[in-house]
């Protein structure tokens, strides 16, 4: 096994094995205020231009009402969801940032999460477990790429937010 396998299996193994009883208090706590932070800036964002043009498209496609549109007062598909409410709660650039990363963890991580846990009908534990494992994943990646990802110009909270997000869906799904 090569190093690079090496380090994305373990990667895999530590999102698979995220628990939130397994999780520090600490931990908790943020994942907990780090949500409440994200359903507050989505609230403030989801009338905003973006978020108004990608909630008309999801009335033009149609969809399963699978998960909740924050601030809305409806339901689109998973993916409507996380990515309407990924819009929305990044519009006003107030989110929380993480140096680990260089970007905005909470707000790549949480819509996806948010969006399958509730279509799943998961529990508040097993989605801020997933999320814990999420933003980890992102802020682990980040720390190997350093500050160099960002100043070539990727925008990590797309590039290493999307890592998160799929971390997150797995460990939410159970994959491992």
């Amino acid at each position: 096994m090569n190093a690079a396998t090496g380090l994305t299996q373990a990667l895999a193994e530590r999102i698979s094995a995220t628990r939130w009883d397994a999780l520090p208090s600490a931990a908790q706590t943020v994942a907990k205020q780090c949500l409440l932070d994200f359903i507050g800036v989505t609230l403030a964002g989801a009338r905003e231009p973006l978020a108004e043009i990608l909630n008309a498209e999801a009335d033009e496609l149609g969809g399963n009402p699978q998960a909740v549109l924050i601030g809305r007062g409806r339901r689109g598909n998973v993916e409507q969801a996380a990515l309407i409410n990924g819009a929305a709660g990044h519009a006003h650039d107030y989110d929380d940032v993480h140096m680990a990363m260089n970007g905005h963890p909470t707000v790549p991580v949480a819509p996806a999460a948010l969006a399958l846990a509730e279509h799943h009908h998961k529990g508040a534990k097993e989605l801020l477990a997933a999320f814990a494992a999420g933003v980890d994943t992102a802020c682990i990646i980040g720390r190997y790429l350093g500050a160099s990802h960002y100043a070539e110009g990727w925008h990590a909270t797309g590039t290493l937010g999307s890592f998160g997000a799929a971390a997150a869906a797995a460990n939410l799904l159970g994959l491992d």
